[in-house]
């Protein structure tokens, strides 16, 4: 069984280095960053705005079918503040910087130059985000269809 320490260690160092690598991933299919990839500052109001709405959904859609469950923070209390940070570094901020550039960032970006173009890269991407997540409850799975859409 693995740590506690190396789970979470793990969990913040695979999304780093994914982060890390995707420049160089994206040169060598001749991708910009700030204009395939769309790694860009957006205007704060915009980005508020958009924040603010996503939390209304997120708020909106768990009332309506629970799809985060039941939580129980047991095991995270008797982990040391260490473990703590790296999860919440890991899973909270460096995993979704990552997966949004993978996803949102460079996939999109490849499948718009297929026929697909922008509409068709969005639909497929949005589909595959929502089917690695099959593990959750049809619900679940739908609203993150949607967040994707």
């Amino acid at each position: 069984m693995i740590s506690p320490l190396t789970s979470s260690l793990l969990k913040a160092i695979v999304p780093a280095a994914v982060i890390a690598a995707l420049p160089f991933v994206a040169g060598r299919r001749n991708l910009s960053m700030r204009d395939d990839i769309g790694l860009v500052r957006s205007p704060l109001l915009g980005s508020v705005m958009w924040l603010v709405l996503y939390m209304i959904w997120m708020l909106t859609t768990d009332i309506l079918i629970d799809w985060r469950g039941p939580w129980d923070f047991t095991p995270w209390r008797n982990q040391t503040i260490a473990v703590s940070v790296l999860r919440v570094l890991g899973v909270g901020i460096l995993g979704p910087i990552a997966e949004e550039l993978v996803f949102r960032g460079y996939a999109q970006a490849l499948l718009k130059r297929t026929p697909l173009k922008v509409d068709g890269s969005v639909i497929v991407v949005a589909i595959g985000w929502a089917a690695l997540h099959y593990k959750y409850s049809g619900g679940a799975v739908a609203m993150l269809l949607v967040c994707g859409l």
